[in-house]
């Protein structure tokens, strides 16, 4: 493993990539509309880095939906996780 850099924190040493797929609703082309595809790659880029503390390695869209890759810790934070389940 090459180029794989694993990071460490107090108790573990890591190497966590997660692949998030995001579909617009009714899958909706609307992502060729340039002002919206801006918009939306400016709050995933707030929300994912500045909100989760993660960090995004790379992002990319269609027409109707959005992919993005991203890296974080182990301990994810609570408010990360969905409000229907208790975990």
């Amino acid at each position: 493993m090459s180029d794989t850099e694993y990071q460490k924190n107090r108790h573990s040493c890591y190497y966590l990539k997660y692949h998030l797929v995001v579909a617009i609703k009714y899958r909706h082309p609307v992502l060729g509309i340039e002002e919206i595809r801006t918009r939306l790659l400016e709050l995933s880029y707030r929300l994912i880095e500045e909100d989760w503390g993660c960090h995004i390695d790379n992002i990319n869209t269609d027409l109707d939906h959005v992919h993005i890759l991203f890296s974080a810790t182990p301990q994810i934070p609570r408010y990360v996780r969905f409000p229907d389940h208790s975990f």
